[in-house]
């Protein structure tokens, strides 16, 4: 079952910085699993107790969502960057994690990956103004 987006953003705009959050449109926790396909069908059809039975009646079929290749892409992808970034210092995956990584990028677009990046600045107001 997604998580309601503009929950998370505001849970992200409220952390310390430095911070970067990557979204996977259409996926739920499953796809960042092996087996996304066969994980994600089998929540939807197991008995929850009475408190818990709205979860798998929330969730969309799996031929709705992203494909758990997308998801194992996008994941395998965002690690490299950070990894390339931070451990052998490589400017351009800092470039490419700094950058508003859209579904329009000429990448995602032919792996066709739904994704974003959500940005919050941290402003701290110059002396004189408010």
């Amino acid at each position: 079952m997604p998580i309601p987006v503009p929950g998370v953003e505001e849970l992200f705009d409220r952390t310390a910085s430095p911070k970067r959050m990557f979204i996977l449109r259409c996926a739920d926790h499953q796809h960042f699993i092996d087996d996304v396909e066969e994980a994600h069908e089998a929540v939807r059809a197991a008995t929850f107790a009475p408190e818990a039975a709205w979860i798998p009646a929330a969730m969309r079929p799996i031929a709705d969502l992203s494909s758990g290749e997308q998801g194992q892409t996008f994941v395998r992808g965002l690690t490299l960057a950070h990894f390339d970034s931070t451990l052998r210092q490589i400017e351009a995956a800092g470039r490419f994690l700094s950058s508003d990584i859209e579904p329009t990028s000429e990448d995602l677009r032919r792996r066709t990956l739904h994704s974003s990046a959500h940005r919050h600045t941290d402003h701290k107001p110059q002396r004189g103004e408010s």
